[in-house]
């Protein structure tokens, strides 16, 4: 309480006993109502004046009335700015030397050709390696313009313009639809061709010496989606069953060594004679229906025998 607070709270308290005193005195002695009426009046007010200002003038109550003095209003939270935040500044990555922007590049760029691997030889086919194209989009590619080159459009006879002509649209149309070029789709092509095998299964190579189950594996030669496998056989116990080890070869070759990625597959196989040559004894074609029935295990073992195409068997075998 300030010294013009403890006065006012004096002076009303004087008063009060004035005004106290003067009640006294009007009743027991006999005065004028009037005059003393008016006194005792104006001392009550003074007396509750004094006070009152006297004890809200106090810090105390001050602060007291201030803090619990309800509100109607949300405060602004904006209305009065810190200078802190006036000075705030947008978030910054920390500065990179040009050295540290350049790794981070290689690595991001490093991530991607991983991820987007395609098992392509970079120093084998360089222009194929570099488009970093995946192995299915390859693989429609070539067959695209297999069926272009292979199909009933293709010109007839040795009108090597008109041959050269078609041969010129396909490769603009194939390369259009993919974003390249007709020379890098022509690369593609070829790629696949070479390595149909190993595109068809992911960018793994597809073994060009696999095992077989009956007698020794003498060749493996692909072209495009097409495997022509040679093997040469001992004879069996029977003629039945010297044939029969051939569609356990194939179906083999099918489940478990990953030659279902080809389209087809052509088997020949061969026995030695008496005499010490070597003649072709049986050889037949399985089209891709069958490779994938093989695969799917609806087809399995000598089952083969009822599913193939072209089937020819030595006569001495027929027997």
């Amino acid at each position: 309480m300030d010294t013009f607070g403890m006065l006012l709270f004096m002076f009303g308290g004087l008063a009060f006993w004035v005004f106290l005193i003067l009640f006294i005195v009007r009743k027991v002695k006999k005065i004028d109502t009037r005059k003393s009426g008016m006194i005792s009046i104006i001392c009550l007010c003074a007396s509750f004046a004094g006070i009152i200002i006297g004890v809200a003038s106090t810090p105390e109550s001050s602060t007291s009335s201030k803090a619990s003095a309800p509100t109607d209003k949300v405060p602004n939270i904006n209305a009065v700015e810190p200078e802190i935040l006036t000075d705030r500044k947008p978030f910054q990555e920390p500065d990179k030397n040009e050295e540290d922007l350049s790794q981070i590049k290689a690595d991001i760029t490093s991530g991607q050709t991983e991820s987007a691997s395609n098992g392509v030889d970079e120093s084998e086919w360089p222009e194929v390696a570099a488009l970093n194209m995946p192995n299915d989009t390859m693989l429609n590619l070539y067959k695209e313009y297999y069926s272009a080159i292979y199909g009933d459009d293709y010109p007839e006879g040795d009108d090597d313009e008109a041959i050269e002509a078609y041969e010129e649209k396909v490769g603009k149309e194939i390369s259009s639809k993919y974003g390249i070029t007709p020379q890098e789709a022509f690369f593609v092509y070829s790629y696949v061709s070479m390595n149909y095998g190993k595109v068809a299964n992911g960018g793994v190579e597809v073994s060009k010496e696999p095992k077989i189950s009956h007698g020794e594996l003498q060749s493996v030669v692909t072209n495009g989606a097409l495997a022509i496998v040679s093997a040469k056989i001992m004879p069996s116990l029977t003629n039945e069953m010297t044939i029969e080890q051939n569609y356990i070869n194939v179906s083999d070759l099918i489940t478990d060594q990953d030659y279902d990625v080809f389209d087809e597959i052509q088997y020949f196989a061969f026995a030695d004679t008496i005499d010490g040559d070597q003649v072709k004894v049986i050889s037949f074609t399985v089209p891709k229906r069958t490779i994938q029935l093989t695969k799917d295990g609806k087809i399995f073992g000598t089952m083969l025998a009822d599913y193939v195409d072209d089937l020819w068997i030595s006569p001495i075998l027929e027997k």
